[in-house]
């Protein structure tokens, strides 16, 4: 049984000087070998143009997780470690403004892979790992 609390903090930046973005849904994932442990649903926003916002995604709870295999034998590697790779993946409904226009809906997923948590010591890990968006 996985048992966790874990917070990330991500920030999308805007750098266009004339198109807004709606994000009208923004779920997270969180994964541990491919496996689905935790599920969020954050607040929808408007991010202008030349703008970064910060999402403050959280994931609680337990889940049971089976492994087998090599990824037991990365687990037990990560827990001698104390240094876990987790993956995030953020499912999104967004559209665009450029100046009263706005276009039609679009689904893109940002997968941020082989995010590095420490557990050992201090329980503060950062990463400054660029994502990849896939529309």
């Amino acid at each position: 049984m996985l048992r966790y609390n874990l917070a990330f903090n991500v920030s999308i930046r805007n750098p266009n000087k004339k198109i807004g973005i709606y994000y009208n849904r923004v779920e997270a994932k969180a994964f541990y070998e491919g496996q689905r442990f935790g599920y969020s649903s954050l607040t929808p926003f408007y991010q202008g143009h030349k703008n970064t916002t910060v999402l403050n995604v959280v994931f609680t709870g337990t889940q049971p997780v089976t492994l087998q295999g090599e990824d037991l034998k990365q687990f037990n590697s990560e827990k001698t470690s104390g240094l876990y790779s987790i993956a995030l993946e953020l499912s999104l409904r967004v559209k665009f403004k450029l100046g009263k226009v706005k276009t039609a809906r679009f689904k893109p997923k940002v997968e941020c892979d082989d995010l590095k948590i420490r557990l050992n010591g201090p329980s503060v890990a950062e990463s400054n790992n660029k994502c990849k968006i896939k529309f």
